[in-house]
């Protein structure tokens, strides 16, 4: 299996203990990632809160660089998880905005979202490897 990564803005600064425990859990199950060196920042909604359309074609462009990838997306943070499923939920529900987004994408970058990339959380690819959490502690209460 191989996956776009989407380390977004904090895996490389503040929670660089997520890149590293996603690389190597990743390495030991045989996951494939290629780093989405030229994303963007998913805007952690604070972009679409002034400019919601600026937001969802700066998220429409991630998803374009990975459908040109042929690779679906792993997210490790969840903020970027969130924000880009709501951006792709909100594109998929409204043909007519997507049309209008993917005509700002393309004029800017070439590039265009056909809706086909899949958005994935690094432990929602981990359950589908068959890796189940050790829940011990929370399963046995006093």
């Amino acid at each position: 299996m191989k996956y776009a990564l989407y380390t977004g803005c904090v895996a490389k600064a503040a929670g660089r203990e997520l890149l590293a425990s996603a690389n190597l859990a990743c390495e030991k199950l045989g996951i494939e990632l290629v780093e989405m060196t030229d994303a963007a920042c998913c805007g952690a909604g604070v972009i679409g809160e002034d400019n919601p359309m600026v937001a969802d074609i700066l998220n429409a462009r991630t998803f374009a660089i990975a459908e040109s990838q042929g690779l679906d997306i792993m997210n490790i943070c969840g903020t970027c998880q969130g924000v880009h499923r709501k951006a792709q939920r909100k594109l998929e529900k409204d043909p007519a905005y997507m049309e209008r987004v993917n005509a700002e994408l393309k004029k800017d970058t070439g590039r265009e979202y056909k809706g086909t990339v899949k958005i994935k959380h690094f432990f929602e690819v981990l359950l589908q490897h068959g890796v189940k959490p050790h829940l011990g502690p929370f399963l046995h209460r006093p």
